[in-house]
């Protein structure tokens, strides 16, 4: 496809719709799609928080165990992290795969927004970022069960899950956190 430069802005020419009859930017068309994707990303993570609210608000009735319980609480929070990340991107507007933003910050030079915005490339981390929830979950429940976040091991199920949600919640951090920790067990740093 050819570019045409105009104001600075690299633009990709237009294509004509036959079924339309109708001249369609390409910007537009992938804008379209992206707005499809966001809509499919929105609904896919409202279903996993609704199914593993349920889950958990069913668990003894539906004889989870507890260790199952904290992999589907910390999915829980870690979807929850990712559905709000990602409605706070497409709130702030698009990315397209050439790094063009839209809406344009007129006030701004375009190498200087730093805007997040939802984009194409940031999909797949929002559907595979309910899966750190699980690590989260198990480290919970085992550093619990060894006692060793104290005296507080699994004698209570509602604190454990309660733990499990909130280490879904901030997994991107605590991932980190346990990084930092083991590069300086091992004298990385």
């Amino acid at each position: 496809m050819e570019k045409l430069n105009i104001q600075n802005l690299e633009v990709k020419t237009n294509t004509y719709d036959t079924n339309n009859n109708e001249v369609i930017s390409a910007y537009d068309t992938e804008l379209k799609k992206l707005r499809a994707l966001a809509r499919t990303i929105f609904i896919t993570l409202a279903l996993i928080i609704i199914i593993s609210g349920i889950n958990i608000g069913f668990k003894d009735s539906l004889s989870i165990s507890l260790i199952w319980t904290c992999m589907i609480a910390g999915t829980l929070g870690s979807t929850s992290s990712s559905l709000i990340s990602a409605l706070q991107r497409k709130a702030n507007g698009w990315e397209t795969e050439d790094g063009k933003k839209y809406p344009i910050d007129n006030t701004k030079n375009p190498t200087d927004d730093k805007r997040e915005m939802f984009s194409q490339r940031m999909a797949t981390f929002f559907l595979y970022r309910p899966t750190l929830g699980i690590i989260a979950g198990l480290l919970i429940y085992f550093g619990m069960q060894s006692k060793y976040f104290g005296d507080t091991g699994l004698e209570d199920p509602y604190k454990v899950i309660f733990w499990s949600l909130l280490s879904g919640l901030f997994v991107k951090s605590l991932i980190k956190k346990l990084k930092d920790l083991f590069d300086n067990l091992v004298g990385k740093k």
